[in-house]
């Protein structure tokens, strides 16, 4: 049951990297040239620099041209990401060039040519990929090193020589533009967008905070219509909770789409507000942040409307195979929180979600079911309907609506409190922190713990639940699977880069500070339905990240194809020049 599709888009922040400073590359680029000198003056007692003008003066040119050139387009780049690229270029023609020096002496001008020509081919690629996918917009950037160096070596070769290089120019400048038109192809016609656009816009985003990858994904979302369980708690003496529970999923990655959702709804309302994981796999991201507007206005037009009463029930648990929920009256609303700790709890499918809120109908309007997403043990990936473990879940629910008319009402309390742990990002820790909502019936008191991160490692859950049932007689602990933290790292859960010990502390000052909040309250539920949400769309992310992924996997032989067919047509030329 792997659903790799679902992680590969947030796996794809793996070939980032962070360019190093511009004067360490550029200064590799030079001593690559020097070692040519010197090899061109101990094997062939060749004085006149041809490693300088053939790689370091190439660099350094392409270096200081390239960033303004591109700005002229407005194509974002940097000083670093120039002089590596400058740099990388050299490295490859280094490559090509010192090993000539051990051939016959016609084979060093001809290695040079190869060399700028594979260059330009090189940098016409990446600048595609990296800055503009409009390739006529980054030729001239990419002729700059190649040009350079033809000019350059004009000044100790002859005019053949030059008429060579510039051919090989464009040879392999025309290699390479086939390459990035094979490269577009998959995604024009499966999405109708450019392959190389949404390279360029995952990159602004994962490396300067660009929004622009939301556009992309809109251009192939769909429009459609979100329950949002929504549980309203008002506390005598003034203040309010709420608990709202979107079947979107908060992805797909950093900021972009539903990764926001848990600040923006408590942005959205006075109340204290928890927003854990309903049911979606990444099917059902969000394609931009403006879509969370359509969930809080309608979350806000139920709490307008909804019913209070001062009762609730005591929690309990209910199991089905590997499946466990925590299951308790909360006013008139059923709140369902499910867990397959220590097994993996992974996204569940949105027609699961459907499925939980019909049987729900039998005894209430509200069933708000709440996947912990709390346990990345084991290899089972998103919940499907009509597997095994789909059918734990199901079961469990069944059972848990069966047995909720026969637990007892009592008088409700409940207080609410959140922590900001000193923790970010890297280590797997959102911008709402972690979250209480402890609830007391019947002498009970309930703790429900959110931590706003996606997902949590292997026995987390077990370690913070166990200091907390020290404060509490029962307890479950949530994460809201915001994916705001998945962008520097592609697997972030709560608990992987940060130990459990060093959250137990703040989760149990957060129960604490709710446990000493407790005040007599009435609660009541209401399912909102928003309308004309736009997300991913089923099957999308899937098909999206495993035609990415394929064409990374064949860029390689395809590359090495052209790049044999353009070394052919030079090889003929040369024959006959």
């Amino acid at each position: 049951m792997r659903d790799g599709g679902d992680e590969r888009l947030a796996n794809l922040a793996r070939y980032l990297f962070t360019a190093p400073p511009w004067y360490l590359t550029l200064a590799f680029a030079i001593a690559l040239g020097s070692t040519v000198d010197l090899a061109a003056w101990v094997l062939r007692g060749d004085a006149r620099f041809p490693g300088t003008l053939a790689l370091s003066i190439p660099a350094l040119v392409s270096t200081v041209l390239t960033l303004p050139l591109l700005n002229l387009v407005k194509a974002p780049f940097t000083w670093n990401r120039s002089a590596l690229l400058a740099s990388s270029c050299t490295l490859f023609s280094w490559m090509i060039i010192l090993p000539s020096f051990f051939l016959a002496p016609i084979a060093f001008p001809i290695a040079c040519a190869v060399a700028l020509g594979l260059e330009t081919g090189l940098r016409l690629l990446v600048l595609a990929a990296i800055a503009d996918a409009r390739v006529s917009r980054v030729a001239l950037p990419a002729l700059t090193q190649g040009l350079t160096g033809v000019i350059a070596l004009s000044a100790i070769f002859p005019l053949p020589f030059t008429l060579f290089s510039v051919v090989a120019l464009l040879t392999f400048g025309v290699a390479f533009r086939v390459l990035v038109w094979a490269i577009e192809r998959p995604l024009l016609r499966t999405f109708r967008v450019s392959g190389f656009k949404f390279l360029n816009t995952l990159l602004a985003h994962l490396t300067d905070g660009s929004h622009d990858l939301e556009g992309f994904f809109r251009g192939f979302g769909e429009r459609v219509e979100i329950p949002v369980a929504v549980i309203r708690i008002a506390c005598e003496g003034g203040g309010e909770v709420v608990v709202a529970v979107p079947h979107v999923h908060p992805g797909p990655l950093g900021e972009v789409g539903g990764g926001t959702i848990p600040r923006r709804f408590q942005e959205a309302f006075e109340a204290f507000v928890l927003v854990p994981h309903g049911c979606a796999t990444h099917d059902f991201n969000l394609v931009a942040r403006e879509e969370i507007d359509a969930l809080t206005t309608a979350v806000r037009t139920v709490l307008a409307s909804s019913k209070l009463i001062p009762s609730a029930s005591r929690s309990t648990r209910v199991k089905s195979g590997s499946v466990n929920l925590l299951v308790q009256w909360v006013g008139d609303a059923l709140f369902v929180v499910g867990t397959r700790a220590p097994a993996k709890t992974e996204d569940l499918d949105f027609a699961l979600g459907l499925t939980f809120l019909a049987e729900g109908r039998r005894v209430t309007s509200c069933l708000a079911f709440v996947d912990a997403h709390n346990s990345l043990n084991g290899d089972a990936g998103a919940v499907r309907p009509g597997t095994r473990i789909a059918g734990e879940y199901t079961t469990a629910v069944r059972q848990a609506v069966d047995y909720a008319p026969s637990l007892p009402r009592c008088p409700l309390e409940a207080g609410a409190s959140r922590v900001f742990p000193p923790f970010g990002l890297m280590e797997g820790i959102g911008e709402t922190g972690i979250s209480v909502l402890a609830l007391r019936c019947d002498g009970q008191t309930t703790a429900y713990v959110l931590i706003d991160g996606n997902n949590m490692a292997g026995g987390v859950r077990d370690a913070i639940r166990g200091a907390v049932l020290e404060y509490v007689d029962e307890a479950e602990i949530m994460t809201t699977d915001s994916h705001v933290v998945n962008t520097e790292r592609s697997r972030n859960p709560v608990g992987m880069h940060l130990p459990a010990s060093a959250l137990v502390p703040f989760a149990v000052t957060a129960v604490k500070e709710a446990v000493a909040g407790l005040r007599p309250a009435h609660a009541g539920g209401q399912v909102a339905y928003a309308q004309d949400v736009t997300v991913f769309g089923p099957g999308k992310v899937g098909q999206l990240a495993g035609t990415v992924s394929a064409l990374l996997s064949l860029l390689a032989p395809i590359a090495m194809m052209l790049i044999v067919i353009a070394l052919l047509v030079l090889a003929i030329l040369a024959l006959i020049l």
